[in-house]
């Protein structure tokens, strides 16, 4: 006789007599307590778990996403507010619910970083449990619906907390869920699985209503509908809830809870469930050029990141089924890239493998259903960021939804065991909660201390120029230039073609003293034909100008040695294939004509910059506040007047610049009024900018 941790005679010690129906099962009232106590005591484990990393500081990208808070003097008016809200450029559809969350936070920066790990570690945990209560409502055999409703005899609905229990456990204390909840800006990966969750639970709920005969329209629309709305102004990936609605109704609900009768059904499926599958689809359509020109970005092609995306696939779910505190982490860059079917020749194997899977899904869905809906919920979640969109190759947050349907599979296939192994598979699942538990719990304390999350990252990714670059930055923080100068030229000896680390360098060797001419005029020469690395190039191109005025080391990199570098960054074909980033390097050649008291250059070199940042509001201001210095106002109103038309086109209804442009405008007329009838110019010019005019949402 084979058991199984899904039925209720298995989970609640019932014994079923075919002739009595169950016996109920001893210490009832116990059980009961048990089963009421086991959900708010597996949080609280979790949360002690993970409270030694609340400890670290903000990593990689946290700094590019709130950093717009400071750019705007922090959200201290509504203006404010719409301006950060909306100023979103980590994914096309601004994930502006996520970004207003991070306001509970803080308002300014730079910030304190703990209060919102805090934040993204009760979300983690309020995510778990709706994603409990989401597999206890799908584990209730519920309703065989015999005619007017009830349960069939045998079916104990406390039955179903321990495997739901099991499954949640898994995922929230998994340690490959610490670069999601530790990792700040990933707020936006919580919140929009948060969502999924509970789209799913309303839905379910709505169903099993309308199975019985109630009124259940409304819980499913709210689920499908609203979830999924909510979890794409939190990350794209919220697109997912209708496919996930659709497996749930395949395995769970399709044959044991039926629809009304009418035409009821059908008109529910095709607008909540089949449209917005046509959305995504028509999405894809009218994205593809554009996603085929975002690989002009990375060092791969769509087929080669679909060949290696094989390979990464794999090594989630083996890092998923077999956890493990360290070789895993933040950075990945280093992943090998598979060029062909055959290289590397582990490739092959992979897409083969997959492609057994996914045939596989039609037979196990009639044969073993749990296991062809836990390959399809995995294979569903990383619909989108693991096949054709131009992302980079690997990231551990990525599974962060995907991860229910392995896990779900594992708890699974242990309960399959025969009757007399039903309590030993029990004690081999909590051991596996414990361990994972433990290498959390150690991946927490590491994640908790900056200096030894970098120095780790280093030894798991020795050659990752941004792990190099993160420990680099942490030594230089601390004044330790020689240690942090060390780690570049290590890295920098196996990439001697990476244009952000040639510049990094420049960067250490000036504050320490050291730079010669000789190896900027090197670095300058080399830099047309160097490997474009966006954002470490033109970042560190801003820090090299505030050296340059401070005059750091003007032997070595004077004003017009600067020119040159950034004259050699615009030869470089990397740049003239992002627009973004070329606009930023327009702006600081701009910045450079201006400290020249060239006027007319700048203005050139901004409308350049405006040519590839058609949504920057920035560009007309600094335009308009250039011009207005130098007293020629009615230019300047114009400018006004074309940023106020950009704000409109790309804000849309938000208008998110209207108060900026309006105080602008109203200082230029002031100063405009105080002038003397003849005008005359100013000799006076403002001091140069290198603020960044592709980031903060500017550019749409």
């Amino acid at each position: 006789m084979v058991s199984h941790l899904f039925s209720p005679a298995a989970a609640s010690g019932s014994v079923v007599d075919r002739g009595r129906g169950p016996v109920p099962p001893r210490f009832g009232r116990l059980a009961a307590l048990a089963v009421a106590l086991a959900l708010p005591l597996l949080l609280l484990l979790c949360f002690w778990v993970y409270r030694p990393g609340l400890a670290g500081g903000f990593v990689f990208d946290d700094q590019i996403n709130l950093q717009v808070l400071g750019r705007i003097g922090g959200v201290v008016d509504w203006d404010t507010f719409r301006r950060f809200v909306f100023s979103g450029h980590s994914g096309p559809g601004g994930r502006s619910l996520a970004l207003a969350t991070f306001l509970l936070n803080d308002i300014a920066w730079p910030s304190d970083p703990w209060p919102f790990k805090w934040t993204n570690l009760c979300l983690h945990l309020l995510t778990g449990a709706i994603l409990f209560w989401l597999l206890f409502l799908l584990g209730e055999p519920r309703r065989a619906m015999i005619p007017g409703g009830g349960a069939v005899a045998g079916e104990d609905l406390r039955g179903w907390w321990f495997p739901a229990l099991m499954v949640t456990a898994l995922w929230l204390l998994h340690p490959l869920q610490v670069t999601t909840t530790l990792y700040v800006v990933q707020r936006m990966t919580i919140l929009s699985t948060l969502f999924v969750f509970l789209g799913l639970l309303l839905y379910v709920a709505g169903r099993l209503r309308l199975g019985e005969g109630g009124r259940g329209w409304f819980l499913m629309s709210a689920g499908v509908g609203g979830g999924t709305v909510l979890a794409i102004l939190c990350k794209e990936n919220g697109i997912l809830l209708p496919l996930l609605a659709v497996l749930v109704e395949g395995l769970f609900l399709r044959r044991r809870v039926p629809w009304p009768r009418g035409r009821g059904k059908w008109v529910w499926s095709g607008l909540f469930l089949g449209s917005p599958l046509l959305f995504l689809s028509g999405y894809a359509v009218w994205s593809w050029d554009a996603w085929v020109t975002g690989y002009r970005l990375r060092p791969f092609t769509m087929p080669e990141r679909l060949l290696t995306e094989a390979r990464v696939v794999w090594d989630y779910l083996f890092g998923i089924l077999q956890p493990r505190v360290f070789g895993t982490g933040l950075f990945h860059d280093d992943y090998v890239i598979s060029r062909s079917l055959w290289e590397p020749v582990s490739t092959f194997w992979a897409v083969a493998g997959i492609g057994v899977l996914l045939a596989a899904i039609p037979f196990l869905w009639r044969r073993h259903p749990w296991v062809a809906f836990g390959v399809a919920w995995f294979f569903t979640g990383q619909l989108l960021e693991s096949t054709v969109i131009p992302l980079e190759l690997y990231f551990e947050h990525r599974n962060y939804l995907p991860m229910v349907g392995p896990l779900f599979i594992l708890v699974h296939l242990l309960g399959r065991v025969p009757q007399r192994l039903q309590r030993l598979a029990r004690v081999v699942l909590l051991l596996l909660v414990a361990a994972c538990g433990a290498m959390t719990h150690q991946a927490a304390l590491v994640w908790g201390d900056p200096d030894l999350l970098a120095q780790i990252s280093v030894i798991e990714s020795p050659d990752s120029i941004r792990a190099r670059q993160f420990v680099a930055d942490r030594w230089s923080r601390k004044g330790h230039l020689a240690e942090a100068l060390a780690h570049l030229t290590a890295v920098g000896d196996r990439h001697r073609e990476a244009m952000g680390l040639r510049l990094e360098r420049l960067q250490l060797l000036c504050l320490m003293g050291r730079l010669e001419r000789a190896e900027v005029l090197e670095v300058t020469r080399l830099m047309p034909a160097s490997v474009y690395d966006r954002g470490a190039t033109t970042g560190t191109l801003r820090v090299l100008r505030g050296l340059v005025d401070e005059a750091r080391c003007p032997a070595a990199l004077g004003m017009q040695e600067y020119a040159a570098l950034v004259e050699a960054a615009l030869a470089n074909p990397g740049f003239q294939r992002d627009g973004l980033q070329l606009g930023d390097l327009y702006g600081l050649q701009a910045s450079l004509a201006l400290a020249r008291k060239d006027l007319n250059g700048a203005m050139a070199a901004l409308d350049q910059a405006a040519l590839y940042l058609p949504g920057s509001v920035d560009i007309p201001l600094m335009q308009a506040a250039w011009l207005a210095t130098a007293g020629l106002f009615d230019e300047a109103l114009g400018y006004i007047g074309r940023a106020r038309t950009i704000d409109e086109r790309w804000g849309g209804l938000y208008r998110v610049r209207a108060a900026d442009i309006a105080a602008m405008e109203r200082l230029i007329r002031q100063d405009r009024e105080s002038r003397a009838p003849s005008g005359g110019g100013r000799e006076a010019v403002p001091s140069p900018s290198t603020k960044p005019l592709g980031e903060g949402g500017d550019s749409g």
